[in-house]
């Protein structure tokens, strides 16, 4: 599940930007082995609310909850929010694993 707490002090903002990568890959390999069907609601609904804090584009939040949206479409559209949400960390407080 994605941790919205994006931006936040010290050694929690480590953690935060850690789980929040972390998440977004998660969610992103069950997307795309499972298709958005398979994805989970909260799943979903905590990226909405790691986008919000991230000030992410709402249109992009809205074309990947609407189911009537092709699933290229609404892959782009979770794309696109996931860098919107990883350009707004702080990346010198995280640390890559080989």
């Amino acid at each position: 599940m994605i941790n919205a707490s994006v931006t936040t002090n010290s050694t929690a903002a480590t953690t935060a930007a850690s789980d929040v990568l972390t998440d977004i890959d998660v969610l992103a390999r069950q997307i795309d082995r499972d298709g958005f069907e398979g994805t989970s609601d909260d799943a979903i609904d905590h990226l909405l609310s790691a986008s919000r804090a991230a000030n992410g584009s709402p249109v992009l939040a809205e074309v990947l909850t609407d189911s009537t949206e092709p699933s290229a479409v609404r892959e782009r559209a979770f794309g696109l929010l996931a860098l919107q949400i990883l350009s707004s960390i702080d990346h010198s407080r995280v640390t890559l694993a080989a």
